[in-house]
């Protein structure tokens, strides 16, 4: 698998940053498609937007094109996702998420992991 992301392995091992975020961005769209076609197959009914719960069974939705919506249902799932942090120490202004990292145009010459 390693050649579709970027890597060739001959006699010298090469590597393409660019590939690389490529696959990347076309693996979160398909694994986005799968978990989308899941909910839908289960009759999720799905909304993309930022929610706000009004009440114990009612959400406010603002959806992409800044559209408010009200839904009112007997459970209401809200999906929030994650975002990678930044931990607590001195000099963390100086550092960079995974997802700062995996956008960035050029490959840097160094680097330094914290975390897994």
């Amino acid at each position: 698998d390693a050649r579709n992301y970027g890597w060739e392995l001959n006699e010298k091992v090469d590597f393409n940053w660019k590939k690389l975020l490529h696959k990347k961005t076309e693996e979160i769209t398909r694994l986005n498609g799968i978990y989308k076609r899941m909910l839908g197959n289960a009759g999720v009914k799905l909304f993309e937007g930022e929610g706000k719960i009004v009440d114990p069974n009612e959400v406010e939705v603002t959806q992409l094109d800044g559209t408010k919506l009200c839904y009112s249902a007997k459970h209401i799932l809200i999906a929030t996702g994650g975002r990678a942090q930044r931990p607590p120490i001195p000099g963390q202004e100086l550092g960079i998420t995974s997802d700062e990292a995996l956008s960035l145009e050029e490959l840097p010459k160094r680097a330094v992991v914290l975390g897994g």
